[in-house]
């Protein structure tokens, strides 16, 4: 690391006096990729030398899946992610292989700035410094190369105005990913749901793109010029394209169906509506345990603050446990009611709470409902409100 921060610091200076010779800076900015982790893109710094042939990509926002404990460190927001440095032909080839694009921003440095970010970079790649803790709002790939910008350089971002939250941000590049979307609106809180401003927004690297095509520094345009170096429009098309079955129409469909179990009243509807409620409780409970652990028992911030569990309430545990029960036991009345007022109260305060909420969520509150106003009405018939006088 020395030698060559060393080799590349004396060619550069060797070089220095020749405007042709100061190397170029450039951001790279990324399209999405069909894997949850790349669906919001990637920003990069790039830095090409002609002369000594130096052409490397600096990014943010690395991880190592060997690391010890990864899984448990990943749940718990605790991973440590990193900087570190490629060159730029094998850059480009991971993305070439997997289909995705690659715009290339040219900044309009100086040869002192010029060589003030290279020592920035790598300052930042030393092992002592390349660490941090990885927030997908706060702390990524993108806000790391804005807060260079700004922290280092006379860097002068539009002050646009805007009403978006964080969420909505994330909805932007969620339109085909219908059931990412609907999982990432079941564990993100209010949080998501507070407006960002123009500084803010940069957590997206096609936001960071667009806020450096209008930045200035020193009273100049930051961006030289704008080049397009992969374009994939077939893959990019394929992203796009919004599945026919979507998480509303799949429980919209399971109602339907419960709905025929109801009036079509014989022992195989039965069967099919007491399977479809176990696997139901069942699944509310996983998402009930899934949003306390990651509110309480995580650094993540994003999923703080989340009133989905309201609805999606830890009385399913319990309903889990006593399943076999809920239509046999007294006292199992009340954490039927329990359920039934808890999601009746998400309809009524759906639009006063600071969070928003998916639509698919409108047919899942009903089918709760639903089943938990048949399981009530069985304990009922079975054990009444009343006890029954005893004969003498």
């Amino acid at each position: 690391m020395i030698f060559r921060c060393c080799l590349l610091f004396f060619s550069f200076l060797f070089l220095s006096n020749l405007e042709a010779e100061v190397p170029q800076i450039s951001l790279l900015t990324c399209d999405s990729g069909d894997e949850l982790y790349s669906t919001f893109g990637h920003s990069a710094i790039r830095v090409k030398h002609e002369a000594t042939k130096y052409d490397v990509v600096y990014g943010w926002g690395t991880f190592d899946q060997s690391q010890k404990g990864f899984y448990l460190k990943f749940m718990r927001g605790k991973l440590l992610y990193y900087m570190s440095v490629t060159s730029y032909d094998r850059f480009l080839a991971e993305y070439n292989y997997f289909k995705r694009g690659v715009e290339e921003q040219i900044l309009d440095l100086d040869s002192l700035e010029t060589y003030q970010m290279i020592e920035v970079l790598e300052r930042n790649i030393k092992e002592e410094n390349r660490y941090y803790k990885y927030d997908f709002f706060f702390d990524n790939c993108s806000t790391r190369i804005r807060d260079v910008l700004e922290s280092h350089f006379n860097v002068d971002f539009k002050k646009i105005k805007g009403d978006k939250t964080y969420r909505n941000l994330l909805d932007e590049k969620l339109t085909s990913l219908v059931w990412s979307d609907f999982g990432i609106d079941i564990v993100i809180g209010a949080v998501a749901d507070r407006r960002s401003d123009y500084r803010n927004q940069m957590f997206l690297p096609e936001y960071l793109k667009n806020r450096f095509a209008e930045a200035t520094l020193s009273g100049e345009e930051l961006v030289k010029s704008t080049s397009t170096i992969l374009d994939f429009p077939k893959a990019k098309l394929r992203r796009d394209t919004v599945p026919f079955f979507t998480p509303f129409k799949l429980f919209m469909a399971l109602l339907f169906l419960l709905l025929v179990c109801l009036l079509w009243v014989n022992p195989m509807t039965k069967k099919v509506f007491n399977i479809t409620s176990f696997l139901w409780i069942l699944m509310m409970t996983i998402f009930s345990l899934i949003i306390i652990f990651l509110w309480f028992f995580t650094d993540h911030i994003a999923t703080k603050e989340n009133w989905n569990l309201i609805w999606i309430s830890p009385l399913f545990v319990v309903a889990l446990i006593r399943f076999r029960s809920l239509c046999k036991t007294m006292g199992l009345q009340f954490l039927l009611f329990g359920i039934i007022l808890l999601n009746l109260l998400m309809l009524i305060i759906w639009s006063l709470i600071p969070q928003q909420l998916h639509l698919a969520f409108i047919p899942m509150i009903v089918i709760s409902i639903l089943i938990a106003v048949v399981k009530l009405r069985d304990n009922v018939r079975d054990k009444g409100w009343v006890l029954k006088n005893k004969r003498a």
